[in-house]
């Protein structure tokens, strides 16, 4: 590598090889120009939808939009570490830059480097807090998620002052005139970063799929689940691409154009992740719009329906005013036509009995005699008169059984949902109070 021999020792032109500082050759300059632009544009709408949709409609501050926030810095430094090397000459070869760049070069290159170990850090630690979350129904799962992040953070902070002091004095990383300079092994350093990033990539990519097919949950958003945290399976790809650019980056006689496709990598790997991380919060975001209209059409057709009822209501009044007669005047209380009286209509309600005539009734009640309107009925009097069952306690207790069985099957219920309780309002939102059958609803934790 460069640091062996010196800054300089790589910028020597191939024979026959006439540098053109005026118009070098465009190898990855323009396609790195581009793809930092856009990870700089999704990055920030991304964190930009996240903040929107925590102060309108979740409002709830937890540890991962911290991280989040701290992992939103440090990919946009990145981004721009990368923009100065571009704009240093990352791209063009080594051999068609001037000094001065190329020292500027080097430079933004080793800020590159000590910068990409917060990012990634803090973009995984997002990801896992989010997936200790979702499956906070078991709490060993979650527990253990949130060692691993403490031990990941073990695990960088070496790396990461390894990478901050691997020369000393520091400025020995692109200034050529520092003598009795001391560096470190970077062959070692970089390696090990990258079998870190490897690592954790993959238990970001596994850890979710066995865990998934645990929850209660619809098949659509098991497949959302695997797709969100299972961002690892992208980041382990480009990783392992990276790997085999480093081979050649550690070998290389033209860094500015062999590290130049490590840091596209990298830029995707970081900016892939950091977007999985926000993708809830676009989702939360989406699924409260569709309520909001949900809630106006439904309005709507609730005012166009009173509207309608309250016209027809006019109308029969009006029909019924024009055309029916006055009606005749009541009868005295307590009777009724054809020999019933009022009593004999609030029995029937009572006890579900048909209303019989007053000739049937002076045949049932001959043995009786008829009771005066104050006496108080009792359970002798139904069983004599038919209308209260002999076995009505076995009945209430027959009921009361299958009250209680009911009662025992949805609490069942809602303790085998216990898992949307902890992922729906992750990838949902709050609960809607007006929505559907269907959508989601608070349950019983069973731990």
């Amino acid at each position: 590598m460069w640091n062996a021999t010196g800054p300089d020792s790589n910028r020597n032109a191939p024979p026959g090889v006439v540098p053109d500082y005026n118009h070098p050759e465009d190898v990855y300059w323009t396609l790195n120009i581009v793809l930092a632009v856009i990870c700089v544009f999704f990055t920030t709408t991304f964190f930009l939808v996240r903040v929107y949709v925590k102060r309108t409609i979740s409002r709830n501050i937890g540890v991962e939009d911290w991280t989040c926030i701290a992992a939103f810095v440090c990919v946009i430094m990145y981004c721009t570490t990368v923009l100065m090397m571009a704009r240093y000459g990352a791209g063009y070869h080594a051999w068609e830059i001037r000094k001065p760049e190329y020292y500027n070069w080097l430079k933004w290159f080793y800020a590159s480097t000590v910068v990409y170990i917060p990012a990634s850090f803090f973009t995984k630690a997002t990801i896992l807090l989010l997936m200790a979350r979702v499956f906070a129904v078991e709490p060993r799962v979650s527990k253990g998620i949130r060692i691993f992040i403490w031990a990941l953070l073990v695990a960088y902070v070496p790396i990461q002052i390894l990478r901050i002091v691997n020369c000393y004095p520091i400025r020995t990383y692109w200034d050529p005139k520092v003598h009795n300079a001391h560096c470190l092994n970077q062959r070692k350093i970089f390696f090990s970063d990258l079998s870190l990033s490897i690592v954790t990539d993959l238990i970001i990519l596994l850890v979710p799929i066995p865990l998934t097919c645990r929850l209660n949950l619809s098949v659509g958003k098991r497949i959302k689940i695997v797709l969100l945290l299972g961002a690892g399976g992208i980041a382990t790809a480009l990783t392992l691409f990276r790997v085999v650019k480093a081979v050649d980056f550690l070998n290389s006689d033209d860094i500015t154009v062999d590290y130049t496709p490590i840091a596209i990598l990298t830029n995707l790997e970081i900016t892939i992740g950091f977007v999985c991380a926000c993708l809830p919060s676009l989702n939360m975001l989406i699924e409260h719009h569709i309520r909001r209209r949900r809630r106006q059409r439904e309005t709507q057709t609730d005012r166009r329906d009173r509207s309608r009822a309250s016209m027809i209501k006019r109308h029969f009044r009006w029909m019924s005013s024009t055309t029916h007669a006055s009606p005749p005047p009541s009868r005295p209380p307590n009777r009724a036509s054809g020999g019933m009286i009022d009593l004999d209509v609030e029995m029937a309600m009572l006890t579900g009995q048909p209303v019989q005539l007053r000739s049937e009734r002076l045949s049932s009640t001959e043995s009786i005699g008829l009771r005066p309107l104050g006496h108080r009925l009792n359970s002798g009097d139904g069983r004599r008169e038919g209308w209260l069952s002999q076995d009505q306690d076995d009945q209430d207790e027959l009921h009361d059984s299958k009250f209680i069985m009911k009662m025992v099957q949805d609490s069942r219920a809602r303790a085998e949902e216990g898992a949307k309780e902890s992922w729906c309002p992750v990838w949902d939102g709050p609960r809607d109070p007006l929505a559907s059958h269907g959508s989601w609803k608070y349950s019983i934790r069973t731990h």
